[in-house]
C-alpha cells in the first residue's frame, strides 16, 4: 500500500474513532435487536453468539483482525474466558483498546498489536503465537 494511502487511512480513523466510540461504544458492529432489548444488550447478545457458533472453550487463544477499540474482545474473553489477540493497523485505536483492556482488570487475556493483517498472517504461519 503507498504511503499516503496509510497515512490517510491512519488520519481517517484517528478522527472518526471518538466518533465511533460516542455512537457505538466499544464494539464497531451492527446487530439484530430483541423486542425491548436495550442497544449494548443486543450487541452483547451477538457477541456471546459469535463465541458460541466458532465453538470458543475456556483457555483458547483467539485472532481478532480489525479489533478496533477491542470492545467485542473484551466481551468474547469475559463470556468465553479466552485470550485474544487483537491485530489492527491504527496506533490510536490500539491505544484505547489497550487502556479498556487494563482498566477492566483484562490485560492477561488480551493483548493487541499494530500490523497489516495480509502481511502478518501471509508471511507468519504463528502470528497468533507471535502476538502473545
Amino acid at each position: 500500500m503507498p504511503v499516503a494511502e496509510i497515512a490517510n487511512t491512519s488520519s481517517y480513523y484517528n478522527l472518526a474513532t471518538d466518533l465511533y466510540e460516542y455512537g457505538w461504544g466499544g464494539s464497531f458492529h451492527f446487530c439484530r435487536f430483541g423486542y425491548g432489548e436495550s442497544f449494548y444488550q443486543a450487541i452483547a447478545r451477538h457477541e456471546h453468539y459469535l463465541a458460541h457458533m466458532m465453538g470458543l472453550r475456556d483457555g483458547m487463544k483467539v485472532l481478532d483482525v480489525g479489533c478496533g477499540v477491542g470492545g467485542p474482545a473484551r466481551e468474547i474473553a469475559k463470556f468465553a474466558n479466552v485470550n485474544i489477540v487483537g491485530l489492527n493497523n491504527n496506533d490510536y485505536q490500539i491505544e484505547r483498546a489497550t487502556k479498556y483492556a487494563a482498566q477492566e482488570g483484562m490485560s492477561d487475556q488480551l493483548s493487541f498489536a499494530k500490523g497489516d493483517f495480509m502481511v502478518y498472517l501471509l508471511f507468519s504461519p504463528r502470528a497468533l503465537e507471535d502476538a502473545n
